[in-house]
């Protein structure tokens, strides 16, 4: 019985955090000062991101993208950090071309290059983007310009993408709209 009550005792001693032996300080825990001072030492930073994708629309696609966030400045990315903030991408391809631009969050590293992101684990974004029909695409009306959004979601760098576009320009035959989906490598 008496080990027990010791047990209780000594858990609910460390669960409010006092030292565990005499005479050992408390750890310092941060207050209010000290987190805002720490999100006030920032600075903007941009990375490049890229994504090899295959859509309905743009058939095979490489995309680059500028990422541009507020970082922490002792933070270096080699290890998993957290991005947010806008996202602009160019993305050419076999049936047409994508200029896209809106808000991305991504989990990623940039390993040994610092300001190309390398490992996405997980991300997700939402873009207005302007699509142009060409070539090979199977899209009606051929050579057709389109509006739209479009969001996107990565898992382990692979990438899901999502689109809804209505025609601003082109021949008046087929659908005033085009939903798209891809699937793909990156982000």
């Amino acid at each position: 019985m008496v080990h027990r009550l010791a047990l209780v005792a000594t858990l609910v001693l460390a669960s409010i955090g006092l030292p565990r032996a005499a005479g050992e300080p408390p750890a310092a825990r941060p207050d209010v000062e000290d987190v805002r001072a720490s999100d006030r030492d920032t600075e903007r930073r941009a990375f490049v991101v890229a994504r090899a994708r295959l859509s309905s629309a743009q058939e095979l696609s490489l995309a680059a993208a500028g990422l541009f966030v507020r970082q922490p400045v002792d933070h270096d990315c080699a290890t998993a950090c957290y991005f947010r903030g806008l996202l602009v991408q160019v993305e050419p391809g076999l049936g047409g071309g994508q200029l896209s631009a809106g808000y991305a969050v991504v989990v990623g590293e940039t390993l040994t290059t610092p300001h190309y992101i390398r490992a996405v684990h997980v991300g997700y974004a939402f873009k207005g983007a302007l699509l142009r029909t060409w070539g090979d695409s199977d899209v009606e009306p051929p050579d057709s310009t389109w509006l739209g959004a479009e969001t996107e979601f990565t898992i382990v760098k692979v990438n899901f993408s999502l689109g809804a576009f209505r025609r601003v320009s082109g021949e008046a035959t087929g659908d005033s709209w085009l939903l798209t989906g891809g699937i793909g490598w990156g982000f």
